[in-house]
């Protein structure tokens, strides 16, 4: 459980608060999934309270930075996450649900966190196979040159892998003789 962004109910009277906060990568564990965080993350909520109910709505902003999946080059990018939770207390919530449904979060009577609910959105926006453009050329596979960079001289077919050359002459031997069709 991330512990950011965690609030005691005391903190809000009824009715609404604006509330602003930077946070670092390591604050929502985005570290450990591998997610390259290139600055402060702003989150700013927008908090209202009716007796033990808060609807949270908000934006978390981010810079991340991750790697083309064609031709390996960095791509960043500037991500804005609409936010929008319900906590609820404990007793309100159907004792035959084991978990409460998508962006409704239980508090104790104590306190809630907000900070898996914003990890996870940030987490759900992340493109998960990025290009850096749609018109990408990636990766030669016979040198490993950018094609995006330059145009390659490695010839077209390549050498055959030598785990595949008796497949190569089996196809020339059937070219060659038209009854095997």
């Amino acid at each position: 459980m991330v512990e950011a962004l965690t609030f005691g109910l005391s903190e809000f009277a009824e009715g609404t608060s604006e509330q602003s906060y930077e946070l670092a990568a390591r604050d929502l564990d985005l570290e450990s999934e591998g997610v390259r965080v290139t600055g402060p993350i702003a989150v700013d909520l927008v908090i209202v309270r009716t007796r033990d109910e808060f609807q949270v709505r908000g934006t978390a902003r981010v810079g991340v930075e991750q790697g083309c999946v064609r031709c390996l080059g960095k791509i960043a990018t500037d991500l804005r996450i609409d936010l929008m939770v319900l906590i609820r207390p404990r007793e309100t919530r159907n004792p035959s649900e084991e978990l409460p449904p998508e962006g409704v979060v239980i508090h104790d009577g104590e306190k809630f966190s907000l900070g898996n609910e914003v990890r996870e959105a940030i987490l759900v926006e992340i493109e998960a196979h990025p290009l850096c453009g749609p018109d990408c050329r990636g990766l030669c596979p016979q040198c490993g040159g950018n094609l995006n960079e330059k145009t390659c001289d490695c010839p077209a077919d390549g050498d055959v892998d030598p785990r595949w050359a008796a497949l190569s002459k089996l196809k020339s031997k059937s070219d060659r003789d038209p009854e095997n069709h």
